[in-house]
């Protein structure tokens, strides 16, 4: 599988370094699931296209769900993971841009 942004929520399994969006979005949640084969002390980070880390988790364990909530949002100025350790990241969001 790879990234879909064509929807809502974006589901994010494959960490980019690169631009994953380029477009503002206005997030309003993003869920972890950290997956069965997960372990402790995997790492996720979130950043826009500036690099400016916008969500960053670590995992205890594995099938371990990681979320926030963001009840007016937050612009992001695109979108990149550059670090997800396992499972997948659903990423709730508008498009603003």
């Amino acid at each position: 599988m790879s990234n879909i942004t064509t929807g809502n929520p974006f589901v994010i399994d494959t960490a980019a370094a690169t631009d994953i969006v380029a477009y503002m979005l206005r997030v309003y949640a993003i869920l972890w699931d950290v997956g069965t084969t997960g372990a402790a002390d995997g790492a996720l980070s979130i950043t826009d296209k500036n690099d400016a880390v916008k969500f960053a988790a670590h995992s205890s364990a594995k099938n371990e769900n990681i979320g926030i909530s963001f009840p007016d949002g937050i612009v992001f100025e695109g979108l990149r993971v550059p670090t997800k350790g396992s499972g997948v990241v659903y990423i709730y969001c508008q498009n603003v841009g």
